[in-house]
């Protein structure tokens, strides 16, 4: 998923056209839901869906915040806290 949002979010232009986003879009909310059901068994699953959720809203801050998966159960306290997080920021 991070090599498609960093082809989606690329500037060159036959590069970008290469990851459509209605198909980038779809693909994030399915990985999303997906590992969401993994993060009673990892922490890493929690820092992953907060990391992939980050990303969809800087490349798509036009959805309409009724997303399924939106921060259920997590809480926004380990975005603060540092980490790898952090390292999205560059995509913007």
């Amino acid at each position: 998923m991070l090599v498609l949002a960093a082809v989606y979010n690329c500037s060159i232009g036959w590069l970008k056209e290469l990851v459509p986003k209605e198909k980038l879009q779809k693909l994030l909310s399915r990985t999303i839901a997906f590992i969401r059901r993994l993060q009673c068994a990892s922490s890493v699953a929690v820092s992953d869906i907060l990391i992939l959720e980050a990303i969809d809203r800087l490349l798509f801050p036009e959805r309409d915040g009724n997303d399924v998966y939106k921060n259920e159960g997590l809480t926004g306290d380990s975005i603060e806290s540092g980490g790898s997080f952090n390292s999205i920021h560059a995509m913007a």
